[in-house]
């Protein structure tokens, strides 16, 4: 989601630009779709090319892409559940990360002599 300045930026041919209509979709939502396992299988299915390395999807196959957009109310809700589970995600991870830091060192320690166990 581009976002910065200037506002009437230029990218290469290989980029779509996509517009999406406030008053049906957010964009985060959208790009949420399209970058997901669903989104990435269909892209993969529907991508063609003369070349298997080098396949492209067209503004026909993304536009065809099933979106699925309750009213947007609703997903703004989505939005901020997806956002609170990623949180949980992150702190899950970050604790994971933790532990493993603390068993590598305790076990550095114990198995050097540092420190007894009695």
């Amino acid at each position: 989601i581009y976002t910065g300045t200037p506002s009437n930026c230029s990218y290469p041919d290989l980029l779509m630009r996509v517009r999406v209509d406030p008053g049906r979709a957010l964009v985060e939502l959208v790009e949420a779709q399209l970058l997901s396992g669903r989104g990435r299988t269909y892209f993969q299915q529907q991508a063609r090319g003369t070349s298997s390395s080098m396949v492209k999807i067209t503004g026909d196959i993304l536009r065809a892409f099933p979106l699925v957009l309750p009213c947007v109310e609703e997903q703004r809700k989505i939005l901020d559940v997806a956002a609170a589970v990623h949180v949980q995600l992150t702190n899950l991870t970050d604790g994971r990360i933790a532990l493993g830091e603390l068993k590598a060192t305790t076990s550095d320690a114990l198995l050097s002599g540092r420190v007894r166990v009695p």
